[in-house]
């Protein structure tokens, strides 16, 4: 979160300070606060420049301040800016702004095979086509095969081949007509390709 006038964002609950809501970091202190639920700006106290000061239930033992200095310590760095609507920022971009790109990325990162993102999500490439080959990647086409294991009695056969069973690999990769057109395609290239078992594994090269 960038920083704002803190209305915007729960003190406990929302991740805003660090890589861990406060909630996690001190469960402690988060049981005993007067407002669970409270926003950042309730904790703030304009008082002599302005400081920090959550509220608890009751006194604190001895061995409960040392957990309040550090939550202390925490915050010291950061201020709250009024007239300043919070901001959010998105961490898997160095600029801090939302990408379908990154947010797959991150989705992907223990994949294996890993996600082809950057083959799919490229800026140039209409975003339908982008969510075709996300939906292929992952095989979320509604092929028979698909259907078929969602209830509905149909036979299973390619409606383009009428041959093998439809899968989003044979009707994409390997279906008679499919293939022909594969070809035709890398003949104008003058590209030599040998097809992978998969969609996934063609569009990782």
């Amino acid at each position: 979160m960038g920083e704002g006038d803190g209305t915007r964002v729960k003190f406990w609950k929302d991740l805003w300070c660090g890589n861990q809501a406060l909630e996690e970091a001190f469960p402690i202190l988060f049981n005993l606060s007067v407002n669970k639920d409270g926003w950042v700006a309730e904790a703030w106290e304009e008082e002599v420049g302005g400081s920090w000061g959550p509220r608890f239930n009751r006194h604190l033992n001895d061995w409960e301040v040392g957990e309040v200095e550090s939550l202390l310590c925490k915050l010291h760095p950061l201020t709250i800016r009024r007239g300043v609507e919070d901001s959010f920022r998105w961490k898997e971009n160095k600029n801090g702004s939302f990408s379908v790109m990154s947010f797959y990325s991150l989705l992907s990162r223990d994949t294996k095979p890993p996600f082809p993102t950057r083959t799919i999500w490229t800026p140039w490439v209409p975003i339908r086509a982008s969510f075709f080959g996300w939906e292929a990647t992952w095989n979320r086409l509604l092929t028979t095969d698909r259907l078929k294991r969602f209830g509905w009695s149909i036979p299973n056969r390619c409606f383009l081949c009428k041959q093998e069973e439809e899968t989003t690999d044979h009707l994409l990769l390997f279906c008679e007509k499919a293939r022909m057109l594969w070809l035709l395609i890398f003949s104008l290239f003058g590209v030599h390709w040998v097809m992978h078992s998969s969609v996934k594994r063609n569009l990782l090269g």
